[in-house]
């Protein structure tokens, strides 16, 4: 490849079919790639994001387990009453199933759709800041926390429209031997 790319733009023909050299790179001079691999950042920008992105939905998932009798009283102050143990186990499996299968790189797509399917009301419906008055600091932190939701549902927007790279677990169990 990188012998293909140095015989395009290294040299050109002219008008009689004679090639002629236009950079002055040799194939010497190219010998350092083929001998030093360039890391895969990418992939490795990849995976740092899905760690970053899942995080903050383990997180919750773990909030949610972890403080169920005060999650309960949020839900009855939002107007969640029937059904709470429902809404919270099921809060619970959505966060959980959906960040797993986002950091493992395993059905990212099912996994952002999970995601977004408890994110989008929970932002709604917790965090409405139009029926704070204007100026006030409930509005701007409640504004914030909106404007702050909707950038990560556009983060699982753009992770449900990709694949995930060279690291994840359906590549790490097609390279390993058993």
């Amino acid at each position: 490849y990188q012998r293909a790319l140095l015989r395009r733009f290294s040299s050109t023909q002219t008008s009689d079919g004679e090639a002629s050299c236009s950079t002055g790179v040799s194939e010497e001079s190219v010998g350092w790639a083929q001998r030093v691999p360039l890391p895969p950042m990418k992939d490795i920008f990849d995976l740092l994001g899905r760690i970053l992105l899942s995080f903050i939905f383990f997180f919750e998932a773990y909030d949610y387990f972890a403080y169920e009798g005060l999650n309960k009283k949020a839900m009855m102050i939002y107007g969640l009453t029937w059904n709470q143990d429902f809404f919270l186990y099921g809060a619970i499996f959505f966060l959980f199933m959906g960040a797993l299968s986002i950091l493992l790189g395993y059905r990212m797509r099912l996994g952002a759709i999970m995601l977004m399917i408890y994110w989008i009301p929970l932002t709604f419906i917790v965090h409405d800041f139009w029926t704070e008055s204007s100026g006030t600091d409930e509005y701007r932190l409640q504004s914030i926390f909106f404007m702050k939701n909707i950038a990560i549902t556009g983060g699982l927007l753009i992770t449900a429209t990709h694949t995930s790279g060279r690291y994840r677990l359906k590549r790490l169990f097609a390279t390993i031997r058993v």
